[in-house]
């Protein structure tokens, strides 16, 4: 029997697994911004860039995601 910690571990894996799968499929836009963010914050803080990236994604659209399904992904989400 699997400890909560490890399911929640197990969750979150296989959720950035499908993320990073569907980077092909994001749009060209969020692509090119993701990409000026990263080389821009990488001249002045090396190791900071991916972070960066990753927290403008989560935070602009995860977190809306997360905190109003119905607004980001439709009335139908909430059901």
């Amino acid at each position: 029997l699997m400890s909560n910690a490890e399911k929640l571990k197990q969750l979150c894996l296989r959720v950035l697994d499908r993320i990073e799968k569907s980077v092909e499929s994001m749009p060209t836009e969020i692509r090119f911004l993701a990409k000026h963010l990263h080389s821009t914050v990488n001249k002045r803080f090396p190791s900071m860039a991916m972070k960066a990236v990753a927290s403008y994604l989560f935070l602009r659209f995860f977190v809306p995601a997360l905190v109003a399904p119905e607004v980001t992904l439709g009335e139908d989400a909430s059901a």
